[in-house]
């Protein structure tokens, strides 16, 4: 189950191109929680760590380029895969 933060995340950064972007191309936790900080209402970094940990498995690290084009959440997973694998498993 997505957490409904993370929810809210991915319709926002849908509608927003560059910032999609730059979450694509975020390479740590950290730097990732820089750029949705604004989105997340106040949570802590901690807080946007836990709750990303919990996606790390349900994110296959064998997904390519042309699977996740054909998901219809496709572009969001492609914008976390490349740094949530960084995150501790929870």
């Amino acid at each position: 189950m997505i957490p409904e933060k993370f929810m809210q995340i991915g319709a926002a950064i849908m509608q927003n191109p560059e910032m999609l972007q730059k979450l694509s191309e975020a390479k740590s936790p950290q730097e990732a929680y820089e750029i949705v900080k604004g989105l997340l209402g106040g949570m802590t970094m901690e807080e946007f760590m836990a709750t990303a940990a919990t996606l790390a498995p349900l994110i296959p690290a064998d997904l390519t380029d042309e699977q996740l084009a054909a998901m219809p959440a496709g572009n969001i997973i492609k914008a976390f895969k490349g740094w949530v694998k960084d995150l501790p498993q929870a």
